[in-house]
């Protein structure tokens, strides 16, 4: 079944594993589950989530779940993937990385107090659950929570620093191509800034009672006002100020410059069609993931073009077709997968992937 969480009288995400999953696997499995699900009720005071987890011990197990949910096989190397209210993990294919299910159950507490057939049409680009600075916002508000409760907090300086790496007004980051226009990451570290400032306002809470507003507010900003007191032209006049103090704009911080380089297979050839993300180290996994500035593919002859801004760059490469899915904070490569961007555009960067089966021709 593909949602069975609600065929019982089960609270929280329901668990189904596929096949023989050893019993310390689904040990530390169930344990993140029950974590991640009295973060958010306790420290949030959400409603439960609704989602399923379907686990197997390889591809195989979780074929036939893959059907369901996506409509296709999964991809050699497949990993982990999440849709349409099921999160599949073939659990012996790749380490599954602490607060995984994190992410999954933020957005089906979201939909579940908002649907999005229930809220009121938008543009094209836009999020029916608001603006773009304030739907990422609250989800990575939620994330570094997460984390800094229980296993790697992220840094605020790194967010402060990406805020004052843009001189866009918060006002303006209504829809992703305007976080595009104004630095991908630069856009989410002023939604996370954005949304600590209503928290100091209202209470960790009240993020998702803006949710719950939706449905019966004619529009976001009608929620927003209801929620935090405020109108939301007052807020971003707040916010500006309050920016001004925290994470001022550098003078350099809107100039968007290149990164250029070339991936070679392990035998020193040009590598085409590989997925080439830069950004912090924390994130890359994300990046890989996104089809945004700080994402690309190498070309036929192995280059790659990616647009940056001022700062340390982490790369990331994921050779699609293969469980080669590598990152400089791995046990991979070293530090030649790192740049520093001050201002001006960068050439010559060479990533050569390491003589490993996983790293072979797709």
């Amino acid at each position: 079944r593909l949602a069975p969480h609600r065929f019982d009288d089960h609270e929280g995400p329901a668990l189904v594993f596929l096949g023989d999953v050893p019993a310390d696997m689904r040990g530390k499995i169930e344990a993140e589950i029950d974590r991640v699900h009295r973060f958010y009720t306790e420290r949030f005071k959400t409603i439960p989530a609704e989602f399923s987890i379907f686990v197997g011990t390889d591809v195989e197990s979780v074929t036939e779940q893959h059907r369901l949910v996506f409509g296709n096989d999964p991809g050699e190397g497949f990993c982990m993937a999440s849709a349409g209210g099921a999160v599949i993990v073939a659990v012996t294919a790749c380490e599954v990385p602490p607060g995984a299910y994190e992410r999954p159950y933020f957005n089906s507490v979201r939909d579940l107090l908002a649907p999005g057939g229930s809220l009121p049409e938008v543009p094209d680009g836009h999020d029916r659950h608001g603006p773009f600075w304030l739907v990422l916002g609250t989800s990575d508000y939620t994330h570094h929570a997460y984390r800094a409760a229980g296993f790697a907090p992220l840094p605020r300086n790194e967010q402060i620093s990406r805020a004052g790496r843009t001189a866009a007004p918060l006002s303006s980051l209504q829809a992703h191509a305007d976080a595009n226009a104004a630095g991908y990451w630069e856009a989410r570290a002023l939604g996370f800034l954005a949304t600590e400032r209503l928290v100091e306002r209202a209470g960790e809470p009240a993020l998702f009672e803006y949710y719950a507003a939706l449905p019966d507010a004619a529009d976001w900003r009608e929620a927003f006002e209801r929620t935090f007191g405020l109108s939301a032209d007052a807020f971003y006049a707040d916010f500006e100020a309050y920016r001004a103090r925290i994470a001022p704009s550098s003078r350099h911080g809107s100039t968007l410059v290149t990164l250029r380089g070339v991936v070679l297979d392990p035998d020193g050839r040009p590598l085409a069609g590989a997925v080439v993300a830069a950004g912090p180290d924390a994130l890359l996994n994300e990046l890989l993931l996104k089809s945004d500035q700080a994402r690309t593919r190498t070309e036929a002859d192995g280059t790659f073009t990616i647009r940056a801004r001022n700062g340390h760059h982490h790369l990331a490469v994921y050779v699609l077709g293969t469980r080669c899915r590598l990152h400089a904070s791995g046990d991979v490569y070293d530090d030649t997968a790192t740049t520093e961007v001050a201002g001006a555009d960068v050439s010559g960067i060479v990533v050569r992937l390491p003589d490993d089966a996983s790293c072979g021709a797709p």
